[in-house]
C-alpha cells in the first residue's frame, strides 16, 4: 500500500506518524507525495505495522525512466 493511501484511511494517522517520527506534518505529508527517505522507511513499516511495506517505500521512490524522444 502506499503511505498517502495509508495516510487516508484513516483520521489522525498523519500526526501520529509525524510525532511517531520527529517531524512536522506537513514533512510526513511531503513524503506521501515525493517519497520516503531511506532513513525512514524501517520506521515507516513497523509504524504501519507492515502495512506500508519497505518495498512499497522503495517503488514510489524509484523513478520513472525517461522515454527517448523518437
Amino acid at each position: 500500500m502506499k503511505l498517502k493511501s495509508w495516510l487516508e484511511v484513516g483520521r489522525g494517522r498523519c500526526t501520529s506518524l509525524s510525532a511517531h517520527l520527529g517531524v512536522t506534518v506537513s514533512r510526513v505529508s511531503q513524503m506521501a507525495s515525493d517519497g520516503v527517505p531511506v532513513k525512514f522507511m524501517n520506521a515507516v513499516s513497523a509504524f504501519t505495522q507492515g502495512e506500508v511495506s519497505i518495498a512499497d517505500l522503495v517503488e514510489e521512490r524509484t523513478p520513472e525512466p525517461e522515454q527517448k524522444a523518437a
